[in-house]
């Protein structure tokens, strides 16, 4: 069985990037929840908008990862497998 290639790894390199970039903010946001003075109603809201859309963004580029990975594959299928008569 061949070794990933080099697209699948390249991939899999960005997820593992994303995932930690992911981990280390939500690290700061706990430290921050610790350290600061409680948010008025106004800047909590404000601060949950903007992680929702900053959820919602990452969403939509996984998502977008995802698609392009399944086309890739649907792909190499379509090469690998005869067409049917």
């Amino acid at each position: 069985m061949p070794g990933r290639g080099r697209p699948t790894f390249n991939k899999r390199q960005k997820e593992q990037k994303r995932t930690e970039k992911r981990r280390e903010k939500e690290a700061k946001r706990e430290e921050r929840k610790l350290t600061s003075q409680p948010l008025s109603t106004e800047e909590m809201i404000a601060a949950e908008a903007l992680a929702m859309a900053e959820a919602a963004a990452l969403a939509a580029e996984e998502a977008a990862e995802a698609a392009a990975e399944a086309e890739e594959i649907a792909q190499a299928l379509a090469r690998l497998t005869p067409p049917f008569k």
